[in-house]
């Protein structure tokens, strides 16, 4: 068996999988399984899909980022890989890029939550850049122990290209796949990082070609299906506040405070379904209270 099973979560951009499995099948590193998790394309892409031999395809209805990334790691945390290096379907991946996190597990000498890539965007700038853990650890952070190796510690990153042991899917379970999207790696990845220290790995690098450049803006948007996936941010980060995920930076009243007045701008700006997202997500958030789940174990 291989035993590094690649997940890789894609919905309708066919053009940008392509290009992602390409650089995928061109690590340096061959010990691996590419398991593509089709969240109901409608693009074209399940008919690539069933023409690609050297592919594990699961096929489901759209369940969002979130069940996508929950249903690739279950697969295989039950199917007796020893890792697993999960990412969206607009991430291009460099030859070595996995070679690099397995040299850093190597170099660590430590029981670890997770790797995670150095992003890029397709301009070379800093993408998708993780939290660093400076939690104090004894008398001061020890985020820099092993900075010299291009390893930094991190507590939270996103789903870009993150690397972590089926051990640790069994014991810390699964992505919340009610989630949707938006925040389930921010909770994935503080769990492990609550539990294990965690890492940024320098030397591994993708490219992230994500469809939008600049920063999300609820009050600018005008796509009617993108406004309403905002319903799940304003949800999601509900429960990350609740749950204390962000500490400081996000408490349950500055996050009353945020959207308070977030709704205050769409209501004087006349943006009725705005405000009205706002409220809904605000009000299940209250009610939103997930189970963490966990893969069969393989006898």
């Amino acid at each position: 068996m291989k035993n590094v099973g690649i997940v890789v979560v894609t919905f309708n951009r066919l053009s940008l999988l392509k290009e992602c499995l390409s650089s995928l099948r061109s690590q340096t590193y061959r010990e691996f399984q590419i398991i593509v998790v089709n969240n109901g394309s409608t693009d074209g892409t399940d008919e690539w899909l069933s023409s690609q031999h050297d592919l594990i395809v699961i096929r489901q209805d759209n369940l969002g980022g979130a069940g996508g990334f929950y249903t690739g790691l279950k697969y295989v945390a039950e199917h007796g890989y020893d890792y697993c290096w999960f990412m969206d379907d607009d991430v291009i991946c460099d030859g070595d890029a996995l070679q690099e996190l397995l040299n850093a597990s190597a170099l660590l000498k430590c029981e670890w939550g997770f790797l995670c890539s150095s992003v890029f965007d397709k301009n070379a700038h800093p993408a998708n850049v993780p939290d660093i853990d400076n939690r104090l650890q004894g008398a001061y952070p020890d985020w820099t122990q092993f900075l010299s190796d291009g390893i930094v510690k991190v507590r939270s990153a996103t789903f870009v290209s993150v690397f972590i042991s089926v051990q640790n899917i069994h014991k810390y379970g699964l992505p919340i796949k009610e989630f949707f999207i938006w925040g389930d790696d921010t909770e994935y990845t503080t769990r492990l990082s609550d539990a294990l220290p965690c890492f940024l790995i320098g030397k591994s690098r993708v490219t992230h070609f994500r469809e939008m450049t600049k920063g999300l803006s609820y009050l600018d948007e005008q796509k009617p299906f993108r406004l309403g996936l905002y319903y799940y941010m304003f949800r999601n980060q509900f429960y990350l506040a609740r749950k204390g995920y962000w500490h400081k930076r996000l408490s349950v009243l500055r996050y009353f405070y945020t959207k308070f007045n977030l709704l205050l701008k769409a209501l004087f700006s006349l943006k009725f379904r705005h405000s009205w997202i706002l409220i809904k997500a605000i009000g299940s958030g209250l009610f939103f209270l997930p189970t963490i789940k966990y893969p069969m174990k393989n006898d």
